[in-house]
């Protein structure tokens, strides 16, 4: 529906075309009064108005019209999406046409996309999903002489705050022994296993380290 078909313009006030007993403006059957809001509506079910407000101003209206389209169910989102919450969008199950659903997934998840705009009945983008959030830090990898692939002796993931035992296989020794788990990731970010050295073989002696130094 555009305002250009069903009004025009009298001396500071917008008229309606009331055919059908329609009210294009919520309140107003004929006219809506200078510096007063036209709530926009339309006539038939599960339409919407895009935009939903406009303003008039000395018999001008401010956009000068406005669309009707379906509503869009927010509940056709949670089809194929994992830990989403019940209704998806913030702004409930229905979203208006030329509305924006920000979609919301249950706790230790995030949306992508966060925001999806409805016209006409449908969503932006039908394929949403819920990632799980991941925290804390990934172990090194691809570290030579690590034990068996195997970097860290807490596991493959290090909780935030925490730190990670570097492990190296027999006779090597790593280059940092403990990585601290920050916001920003592992620091170091990884470690070297260097080869040990034998301990030399001398008569009544030994070293206090033992037979391999690092």
């Amino acid at each position: 529906v555009a305002p250009a078909s069903v009004f025009h313009i009298s001396v500071g006030t917008r008229r309606a075309n009331a055919s059908r007993g329609v009210q294009f403006c919520r309140g107003y059957d004929n006219a809506v009064p200078h510096a007063t809001d036209c709530i926009a509506q339309c006539d038939e079910y599960k339409f919407t108005a895009d935009p939903p407000v406009l303003q008039c101003d000395d018999g001008k209206l401010t956009p000068e019209s406005f669309s009707c389209g379906l509503t869009c169910d927010a509940y056709e989102l949670l089809s194929g999406v994992a830990s989403t919450s019940s209704p998806p969008c913030i702004e409930g199950a229905e979203i208006r046409h030329g509305g924006v659903c920000h979609l919301v997934c249950k706790a230790g998840h995030v949306a992508n996309p966060v925001v999806l705009d409805c016209y006409n009945g449908a969503f932006s983008q039908a394929d949403v999903e819920c990632r799980a959030v991941v925290t804390g830090c990934g172990a090194p990898a691809d570290v030579l002489n690590s034990v068996s692939g195997e970097t860290c002796a807490e596991g493959a993931r290090i909780e935030l705050g925490g730190a990670c035992t570097a492990l190296c296989t027999p006779g090597y020794a790593p280059s940092v022994h403990l990585l601290q788990c920050e916001d920003s990731g592992l620091n170091p970010r990884t470690f070297d296993c260097f080869e040990m050295c034998d301990a030399p073989e001398v008569a009544r002696g030994a070293c206090k380290e033992g037979p391999q130094i690092a």
